[in-house]
């Protein structure tokens, strides 16, 4: 009896003093359709427990789901409205009149991850669509004003490709959710990659009196291979290097090698 009261004691001082949980609740709406999402933020911890999505239509819960993913898991997934966006959103992206629920999570970490869910309702309930949209996260804009909404990202497959993070720039990548289903459609704003396109080149320009400008310029032929201008990125990208003007003090050949190992960077990844 007196182990057991030791025990029982000592259980009550750990609960005494762990880190309080402070309950949080963010909510979103559009016509019919309701979202919430609850969590409890640990105390000066990042640390996040009992996340808790619901669906509402006309007022009748239609789903009430943990939202942890595999890639996103607890007790570190955190909702990403606490970090720099509102954590969640009805939106109808489509044009279809039904709005989709988007869930935003956050898995933290160094130079990580935006991780998203879109549920869209079939007839009969919600089904999602994931996307991990890496660190550059995304926004939503009617691009073309067709009623369909983009999701406007950059490619986070550039970072740390061909230099370290903080000099990695990520090409302009855009896709449309219809009927659940993804569509990259970068290439139908060429506005957008043209522009995209001048900062990347403005920025390897400058960035080439550090003796950096491998992220910028990777960034930039990938820009370039979306409008079409393969041979003149290629042009290009081989005149640099002979001129010894990309990547530091190296010399040209080695310079001419990293053209090389850009071109074929692109070609795996669909450029």
């Amino acid at each position: 009896m007196r182990a057991r009261s030791i025990l029982l004691a000592a259980l009550a001082g750990l609960a005494a003093t762990a880190p309080a949980a402070f309950a949080g609740t963010e909510t979103a709406g559009s016509g019919a359709v309701g979202a919430t999402l609850s969590y409890d933020h640990v105390q000066d911890a990042p640390e996040w427990q009992n996340l808790q999505l619901t669906i509402t239509r006309d007022g009748a819960q239609v789903l009430a789901v943990d939202p942890h993913t595999g890639d996103c898991e607890a007790p570190y997934c955190a909702p990403a409205g606490v970090e720099e966006r509102p954590s969640i959103a009805v939106d109808d992206l489509d044009g279809d009149g039904e709005p989709e629920v988007v869930l935003d999570l956050y898995t933290g970490g160094a130079h990580c991850c935006y991780l998203s869910r879109f549920y869209r309702f079939d007839g009969t309930g919600y089904v999602p669509a994931d996307r991990n949209f890496g660190d550059p996260g995304y926004r939503i804009a009617d691009l073309d004003g067709d009623g369909i909404k983009e999701l406007i990202t950059r490619d986070h497959r550039f970072g740390y490709a061909f230099t370290a993070f903080a000099f990695s720039l990520m090409p302009v990548r855009i896709y449309d959710l219809r009927a659940g289903a993804w569509q990259l459609v970068t290439a139908r704003f060429g506005d957008e990659i043209r522009k995209d396109a001048k900062a990347n080149w403005k920025y390897f320009l400058k960035a080439r009196r550090y003796n950096e400008p491998r992220g910028a310029i990777a960034a930039w032929a990938a820009d370039e291979f979306m409008l079409g201008h393969r041979d003149k990125a290629r042009r290009t990208l081989r005149r640099l290097a002979s001129q010894g003007r990309l990547p530091g003090f190296q010399p040209p050949k080695r310079q001419s090698a990293f053209v090389s190992k850009l071109l074929r960077f692109l070609a795996r990844r669909g450029y």
